[in-house]
């Protein structure tokens, strides 16, 4: 799926974590653009064995800095790199013997002659110095400085709403393990995570941010007023807490939303920043296009003024083709951008926000037939390259409660190619538009699949306005309305098959599908059960500890259907498989198979991959009405 060479590259250590790999390619302190979030800085491609090396740079602008040096340390000798400062307690790297650092030091768990380490800090704009001090026959085999975004995590401790999450919690520890903290500088936190070291991770640099919402004010009864929105704001922990860096609230815009409320947003602002004990911190509102208004764009000017942000979030759904996904970033974020540039230096202070949501239920990732994957990576490469994105603070995606594991492993890459490396090529090497399976909707009937009805009547294609919304396919207009239908038959299964194409044998693979009950669909009432079916495909192993089914309930508001109190109920079923050969073949029913192999009872799926060898059985109740869609195989990442 990736691809990385060049003068930072990802590799795997021994226990999972990306770690980077230096290479040198070119040599001099030259000032260069690498894109238009990251510039070099610092350069150092030849061994350097003085007992101190000094080496200064220039930070263009107030913001995060990163550094990578790698260095031989025999044993009892160290390297210590010391940021501003030539105490070597101040050391932000040290290379060698870890119990010779202090605590705000990036050092390795893994002692050895040869060590590649990395920090980022937060430096103001101007020239910097970074003293290197070996002991003991130390030598500083290289070093990279580099001028890099402010990019966030969204959120520590807030994991409950995807369906994915259920099965795997983010917490702190999940995260290290797939390398997400070491990409990322800030960290947003809607609850404290126990297993997070907070202490350590502003020792070396990083930020915490707490998460407030807008609505806290009327939440208490009270109008919006300067007095209200300061007592708020102010008790928060990201302002109360000495060991926090500031907060984020959402979520505000432009369009005349909160047009009443920005006076008293504003006035709040400069209380809240003329308070000395609060020197330091900062307030990120989540926002939509706030040039559209003058109070709220005097709300941003002032906030930027007290040195804090602003997002501007972007939630794109995927589009069906890659020309139609091309012209709609372009149209959406070009746009978007352009029009804040009429704003001083709105680039400058400006986060891009861009949507995590790759599953139900509320996804992004609207058409089987495109890669959502790739279509992240199609965003990160425009706002990388297009010349409107220059000088872009920071970047983020929303948020890890609706990303499934797969995409925030996929965004620590993302993160890491464009905000760090400084890669201007896509990180894809995948094509958007998926060639392993054709009509995956049902979006042209039944084209492409062969279908074995057990009865006359007992299947075919149909459509329902709003059921594409229903399944949570955000924005996706009329995506997901049309679907397969079968009545579950007592003289035997309803299946329907369709040779799954162009697949590298040995790669992973995700199956998805999408099912629910008709009549419930059309009565506007259901009840919370799973759509039992059979899933087969030859040539193929299943991963079962990567795949899982889980139910779940519609979160808008459709004719009767009511979040929390009148969902409509679908099943989502999503499993991995390693290919054994180029084609498969997939056939899906109504009915199950008598044979768990590999997967947990409890889980109630159940499914063969390779033949129906025993007989077969009703999933369910005789005469129960399914739809069946959003049939998607797509390549997976490894871990």
């Amino acid at each position: 799926m990736s691809k990385g060479n060049g003068p930072l590259s990802l590799a795997r250590g021994c226990m999972g974590l990306l770690v980077a790999v230096l290479v040198s390619h070119r040599a001099g302190a030259e000032v260069k653009a690498l894109n238009n979030l990251v510039t070099e800085l610092l350069e150092v491609s030849k061994p350097v064995a003085t007992p101190h090396a000094r080496y200064a740079f220039t930070n263009p602008r107030e913001g995060w800095v990163f550094i990578s040096s790698n260095a031989a340390t025999p044993e009892g000798a160290n390297a210590h790199l010391i940021l501003d400062s030539e105490n070597r307690d101040a050391a932000v790297i040290v290379h060698g013997r870890a119990d010779r650092a202090p605590q705000g030091a990036v050092t390795t768990d893994r002692p050895g002659a040869y060590s590649i380490l990395e920090t980022m800090r937060h430096l103001t704009a101007g020239k910097h110095v970074l003293n290197v001090y070996g002991d003991k026959g130390a030598t500083l085999q290289g070093l990279v400085v580099r001028a890099i975004p402010e990019i966030i995590y969204s959120e520590v401790g807030y994991w409950v709403r995807q369906v994915p999450g259920t099965h795997n919690p983010y917490t702190w520890e999940h995260l290290q393990s797939i390398g997400l903290p070491a990409n990322v500088n800030v960290v947003l936190e809607r609850h404290e995570d126990k297993s997070m070291d907070v202490q350590r991770w502003r020792a070396q640099g990083k930020k915490v941010l707490t998460h407030v919402s807008t609505y806290e004010v009327e939440a208490l009864g009270k109008p919006v007023t300067a007095d209200n929105v300061y007592t708020v704001w102010s008790q928060a922990d990201g302002f109360r807490r000495a060991d926090r860096d500031g907060i984020m609230f959402d979520e505000l815009d432009g369009y005349g939303t909160n047009e009443k409320e920005y006076p008293a947003m504003t006035e709040a602002v400069r209380r809240l920043f003329g308070d000395p004990r609060l020197k330091g911190k900062v307030l990120y509102p989540y926002c939509n296009v706030m040039y559209l208004s003058k109070p709220s764009i005097r709300f941003v000017q002032e906030l930027n003024n007290f040195g804090s942000k602003y997002t501007e979030d972007r939630y794109l759904p995927e589009q069906p083709t890659e020309a139609a996904a091309r012209k709609y970033l372009k149209d959406d974020l070009i746009y978007v951008m352009t029009m804040h540039r009429q704003l001083p230096d709105a680039q400058k202070h400006m986060i891009m926000n861009l949507g995590y949501m790759s599953a139900p239920p509320e996804s992004l990732n609207n058409y089987p037939g495109a890669n959502y994957k790739v279509y992240l990576d199609m965003q990160f490469n425009l706002i990388a390259n297009d010349p409107v994105f220059k000088d872009l603070y920071g970047l983020m995606c929303y948020h890890s409660a609706y990303a499934d594991d797969e995409i925030l492993r996929w965004s620590a890459r993302l993160f890491r190619h464009y905000c760090i490396e400084g890669r201007k090529e896509m990180l894809s090497t995948d094509p958007y538009e998926l060639p392993h399976i054709k009509n995956a909707d049902f979006a042209e009937g039944a084209t492409g699949w062969t279908l074995a009805p057990a009865e006359e009547g007992s299947m075919g294609t149909k459509s329902m306005a709003g059921y594409g919304a229903l399944q949570g396919r955000y924005n996706g207009e009329t995506a997901g309305d049309t679907f397969l239908w079968t009545k579950r038959s007592a003289k035997g299964p309803n299946r329907f098959s369709q040779q799954i194409r162009n697949l590298k044998p040995g790669r992973l693979y995700s199956l998805k599908l999408l099912v629910a009950d008709y009549q419930e669909l059309i009565q506007e009432k259901s009840v919370k059960e799973k759509h039992q079916v059979g899933i087969q495909i030859d040539n193929a192993g299943l991963v079962p500890y990567k795949s899982f089914q889980e139910t779940y309930g519609s979160i808008i508001s459709h004719g009767k259907f009511k979040p929390g109190e009148n969902p409509l109920w679908s099943t989502y079923y999503f499993l991995v498989f390693r290919a054994g050969a180029e084609t498969a073949t997939l056939t899906l029913s109504d009915w199950v198979g008598d044979d768990r192999t590999g997967w947990p009872d409890e889980w109630g799926l159940q499914l063969n991959m390779g033949e129906w060898s025993k007989p077969a059985k009703p999933g369910g109740p005789i005469g129960q009405e399914l739809m069946h869609n959003f049939i998607e195989v797509q390549p997976y990442l490894e871990d």
